[in-house]
Order: structure tokens, then C-alpha cells, then sequence
């Protein structure tokens, strides 16, 4: 027995941007305040009552941006410690112009809390 492949080169239609930096639209930083921003985060629970849990502790406190790895948008607090995350379908908002990719070291505050789901919850920030 043995393997088979073919293989074939092809021009894509469509450019692919690939880039280290921590910006990922243009090289430009789309870095700007915030306010009242809708925002889904995920809480890498398994219920909706640890996702809650996680929810009232963050609740109407200023916690910071951190970029690890240019490509994961964690939320810590004062000691370091990651509270939630920010999906990664979530992180570059094309059609908005921005990427939260650009917000390392961001303060971000949690509003007011719209709904909690299994492993994640909908929020109401600002962010500068």
C-alpha cells in the first residue's frame, strides 16, 4: 500500500493578509475609545451558572486588554489573572474597521451585562 498525491498550484482569488504585528488591518492601528460597545466574551466554563459566576465578578469594574501571542485578546485583572477572553471571530471586526488585536494594555470597562449563554455572555463596555 502507499500514499497518492496530486499536486498543483493555484492562484487564489482573493488576497490573503497575513502579518506578526499586532495590528492585522493595513498595518495601521485601529486603536480608539469606546463607549457603550456591544461585545461577546467567552468564559471557558462549562455552565451557564459559572458563566454568570464570572459575569457579576467582572460587573462595573475596569479590568485591562491583554494580547497574547498577536492573535488571543484576554481580559485580566489588577494581578494578572485572565478573567474572560474575547473569541477570536469576535477580535477583528472587519467591517467596522477595527481590531481588538490593537487594544494590548486597553482598559476596558464591563457596563452592564445583556445575556449569559453556557460558556459566554454578551456585554456593554467601554474601552480606551
Amino acid at each position: 500500500m502507499g500514499q497518492f498525491f496530486i499536486g498543483y498550484e493555484a492562484e487564489r482569488e482573493s488576497v490573503v493578509q497575513t502579518s506578526n504585528t499586532s495590528s492585522l488591518l493595513d498595518g495601521k492601528s485601529t486603536r480608539r475609545t469606546l463607549r457603550n460597545y456591544s461585545l461577546g466574551f467567552s468564559t471557558l466554563k462549562k455552565s451557564e451558572e459559572e458563566s454568570q459566576l464570572v459575569a457579576d465578578q467582572i460587573l462595573g469594574k475596569k479590568l485591562r486588554i491583554q494580547v497574547v501571542e498577536h492573535c488571543y485578546v484576554h481580559i485580566i485583572d489588577e494581578h494578572g489573572e485572565r478573567k474572560c477572553i474575547i473569541p477570536r471571530d469576535q477580535a477583528i471586526r472587519r467591517d467596522e474597521g477595527l481590531s481588538l488585536l490593537d487594544f494590548d494594555g486597553a482598559t476596558i470597562e464591563f457596563i452592564r451585562i445583556e445575556k449569559v449563554n453556557k460558556s459566554s455572555f454578551k456585554a456593554i463596555v467601554h474601552i480606551e
